[in-house]
């Protein structure tokens, strides 16, 4: 007995009329794509190691900015901290209702390795990013998950409010 083979009929494929938006929106795709791929694999190179973290909470939301610094005797670190466990901590209050920047209120960072008690850092008014916010300088030697602990007290409410964050080194 011979094996045979044949060969799959397949039927015609009918042509289809493209309409002119279509064509457009073909034409358009791939160079968008290319550029959100693009910006999705360039933008973490660039901006890997600052963490941006973000929480709403009843009165205000709290954006906190981490980013790792060089900076010599800024802040309220000791001295013989070394550089590459120095973190600028910033942080931008807004008002829930309107998004309002906070401008008077006290910020207090309590910083600590995940599971320890941590140290607490006093935030002083400063500009993030052209915003008004409040900043520090905190030590983070190790390679550790940290427990950032924003503390935020607001004129007007009669209770501190706290908004708790985890970052990790990323270099």
């Amino acid at each position: 007995m011979a094996l045979q083979f044949s060969t799959p009929v397949v039927p015609a494929m009918k042509q289809r009329h493209i309409a002119p938006q279509e064509a457009w929106t073909r034409k358009m795709l791939s160079p968008l794509c290319f550029l959100l791929i693009f910006a999705n694999v360039s933008m973490p190179a660039i901006s890997a190691d600052i963490a941006r973290h973000h929480k709403v909470l009843e009165h205000a939301t709290v954006t906190v900015t981490i980013t790792p610094s060089g900076h010599e005797g800024r802040g309220n670190l000791a001295p013989e901290a070394p550089p590459s466990s120095r973190h600028q901590l910033a942080v931008v209050l807004r008002d829930v209702r309107t998004a309002a920047v906070i401008r008077d209120a006290h910020v207090q960072a309590d910083v600590a390795e995940r599971g320890y008690g941590g140290t607490r850092y006093a935030l002083t008014a400063d500009m993030v990013e052209g915003v008004p916010g409040y900043s520090s300088y905190v030590s983070m030697p190790g390679r550790v998950p940290y427990r950032i602990l924003i503390h935020v007290t607001l004129p007007r409410v009669d209770r501190v409010l706290e908004a708790q964050f985890e970052y990790r080194h990323h270099h």
